[in-house]
């Protein structure tokens, strides 16, 4: 596993959320006294129910699954989708994607759902999570599903990979970077986002991860810093690129060293492209090279069967056209010896020019796919 790392970015969750990224401060600033009244509003709730139900639980303020969902159903009762939606969002907030106390909907759930941006929330959210439980154990409580579904969209989902009957730490193990998926399926990202504030060297050094309430300065800069987000489309981008230059994976191994991770060493999985000298061509260009050509031999697999349906046709449509154009033939001749219509011009377009433009718009719509 010292070829690669993956993780998970912003881009990646809202594409697998189908939500937008909004651009404006991620950070939700839970009030400490909520407005009770503007909550009733927003979840179609009287304000009533609201003030009866909203209840503390440790040191959080929230609502009970129990009464969100009895509202829901009585709201299901009467019809009232919209209504009826509010509810069963702000339960999925509560209780799938930002959990805090079983069954219970605190009030930092309800900020999210009221702010409408929970991607990097989330984001953060899974890092804050694989961050607290390292070297203690225990399971990834948020959202544990979607990491699931991003880490599995950058596997393999065919050969070695998916029939050898090793556990999942062996398989993955046998992967490098020429196996992983770095550009999942259907993912086409229209902009990035580069970066926020430009920031000094020596506060990108290293990561940092504090407390709420510990750094009150660190994190004012970090929510500035998102008030001048800056992004990059494809073309100003270039093409995709997923070869790792011998700088990063040099890093990547001595970081393996240093830190002392346990990573033995196993054989791949796949068969590898050949290490190339690099007097001759350095190396990420020798695997940038096989990987096109992997993806150009697979290109062409998939046009066999295409070209073979466009020659089908092909005959198919000439034999018509053969039968239509005697057809014509007859109707224009016996339109000529008819008695007293010497002088009658039938007019019978031409069906072989039918037929050739048929076959044209086929060929070009299968080039295009």
């Amino acid at each position: 596993m010292t070829g690669y790392q993956l993780a998970p970015t912003l881009e990646e969750y809202s594409h697998f959320l189908n939500i937008k990224i909004q651009h404006k401060v991620p950070f939700v600033c839970v009030p400490e006294k909520p407005d009770l009244d503007y909550i009733a509003n927003t979840l179609y709730l009287s304000i009533g129910d609201v003030h009866g139900n909203w209840k503390k639980n440790g040191n959080v303020h929230g609502f009970y699954m129990s009464f969100l969902v009895e509202k829901a159903q009585e709201l299901v009762n009467k019809k009232l989708w919209e209504a009826f939606n509010a509810l069963l969002a702000v339960l999925i907030y509560g209780i799938v994607m930002f959990p805090n106390i079983h069954k219970f909907v605190d009030l930092a759930a309800i900020c999210l759902f009221v702010d409408k941006n929970p991607i990097p929330t989330l984001l953060a959210d899974t890092y804050y999570s694989v961050h607290s439980r390292y070297g203690k154990g225990g399971a990834i409580r948020n959202c544990l599903s979607l990491l699931y579904t991003w880490f599995k969209s950058h596997l393999p989902a065919s050969g070695p990979f998916v029939t050898s009957t090793q556990k999942w730490p062996q398989r993955i193990m046998g992967l490098t970077g020429n196996d992983i998926v770095w550009c999942p399926t259907g993912m086409d990202v229209e902009k990035v986002i580069t970066s926020c504030d430009k920031p000094l060297d020596k506060e990108i050094f290293e990561s940092v991860c504090f407390e709420k309430g510990t750094d009150p300065k660190g994190l004012e800069k970090v929510r500035s810093a998102w008030n001048s987000i800056h992004t990059s489309d494809h073309i100003s981008l270039g093409e995709k690129n997923a070869v790792a230059k011998q700088a990063y994976t040099d890093w990547v191994e001595d970081r393996v060293k240093d830190r002392l991770l346990p990573f033995p060493k196993v054989n791949p999985l796949y068969e590898q492209p050949p290490k190339v000298p690099n007097a001759t061509m350095p190396a990420e260009n020798c695997i940038q090279v096989n990987m096109e050509s992997t993806k150009l031999h697979e290109k062409r697999s998939d046009a066999r069967p295409k070209h073979h349906l466009v020659d089908q046709i092909r005959v198919e449509l000439t034999h018509e056209a053969k039968v239509l154009k005697e057809g014509s033939l007859r109707v224009q001749k016996r339109a000529r010896t008819e008695k007293g219509e010497r002088d009658t011009t039938v007019v019978v377009e031409d069906h072989q020019e039918i037929i050739k433009r048929a076959v044209k718009e086929v060929e070009e719509k299968l080039r295009r796919e």
